[in-house]
């Protein structure tokens, strides 16, 4: 197993390995509701991951770093 892949679970309980992804450029976002810099990026994050995933094939994952959902 490869040590920098992990693995997390979505909004829907379905289990998210890093690996799944491999040789597509990916670009990782920790965040947080309680983190004011997080909430005010959120849009531009959300723009350019649409845009990335339609010129790059950029796959982005948000992963919160919130106690619960």
């Amino acid at each position: 197993m490869d040590p920098f892949d992990f693995a997390l679970r979505d909004e829907k309980g379905r289990k998210v390995r890093l690996s799944q992804f491999k040789g597509k450029p990916i670009l990782v976002n920790f965040w947080a509701a309680w983190c004011p810099p997080c909430v005010e990026e959120l849009p531009s994050l959300l723009k350019f991951a649409e845009w990335g995933k339609e010129n790059l094939g950029l796959v982005t994952l948000a992963v919160s770093v919130d106690p619960d959902w």
